[in-house]
């Protein structure tokens, strides 16, 4: 029966007459089989030839082998090879930048750029480098591919920052060493602590002069529900942060139970 596959061809990598479905390149030689194709692709872009050092067959890119590279088959040899011509000095000696060991190595093409003992100490570095503190939450996230100062989208829209006031506040938690979250979520819906230590359940207010000049009856009904629910509410008023830091950390302490 004639049709399609009824004309006979020669495959030009191994002679063989076949008929039926070819394989073809751009220069419109026709192949057996798509085994003859890449073999015949490959001869055309790579070479066979032996190593310099162990003599061992390798396969190496025709255009290394035009310009005189690709003379072994890996790293051992080509030290070998490099050290025996004395192409290669002294030791580059370097100290790991995480872990501070004292490293030689003999790695010429990376002479100026190397600067950690092992991929380990590269990737433990990079994690230190990148790892920072979400400015609401206080988790520590990694910041290569994120926000710099959030961790993510919620926290960043969550933010509203913080005034001088409620950073020197910050600053006496942090000297005391206590973890806290600033503009937490609301308290079952009710308020917003402007410090929450949520472990101790405390929640701490730093009472601005001129946004609570008028809600002293506000502030006292959500001081009587966080007591109910066994919070320990801590106030402190503006003109204590202003005097002195010494009195706010004495009133923390206090409020969490320490001496």
């Amino acid at each position: 029966m004639g049709g399609r596959f009824s004309d006979k061809w020669v495959c030009a990598e191994c002679g063989r007459t076949f008929s039926g479905r070819r394989n073809a390149n751009k220069s419109r030689k026709y192949f057996c089989s798509g085994k003859c194709f890449k073999r015949a692709r490959t001869r055309r872009t790579s070479v066979f030839k032996k190593c310099a050092e162990c003599c061992k067959p390798i396969k190496v890119k025709l255009s290394l082998h035009l310009r005189g590279d690709g003379k072994y088959c890996g790293t051992k040899c080509c030290w070998a090879g490099l050290s025996r011509k004395k192409k290669i000095g002294k030791p580059y000696v370097f100290y790991c930048q995480n872990c501070e060991s004292r490293v030689e190595s003999r790695e010429f093409s990376r002479r100026l750029t190397k600067k950690f003992c092992s991929m380990a100490c590269k990737k433990e570095y990079t994690k230190k480098k990148h790892e920072k503190k979400c400015r609401r939450c206080a988790r520590l996230y990694n910041s290569s591919g994120r926000g710099k100062f959030f961790c993510s989208r919620r926290c960043m829209f969550m933010f509203r920052g913080m005034n001088s006031i409620e950073l020197a506040v910050a600053g006496v938690l942090d000297e005391i060493g206590v973890g806290f979250r600033t503009n937490a979520n609301p308290l079952y819906n009710f308020t917003y602590p402007d410090f929450l230590i949520k472990n101790m359940k405390v929640a701490i207010y730093v009472d601005g002069k001129y946004w609570h000049r008028n809600t002293a009856p506000r502030d006292r009904l959500q001081d009587k529900v966080l007591r109910s629910i066994g919070f320990t509410v801590i106030r402190i008023p503006e003109a204590d942060v202003r005097k002195s830091l010494l009195l706010v950390k004495g009133r923390i302490l206090h409020g969490l139970g320490r001496k």
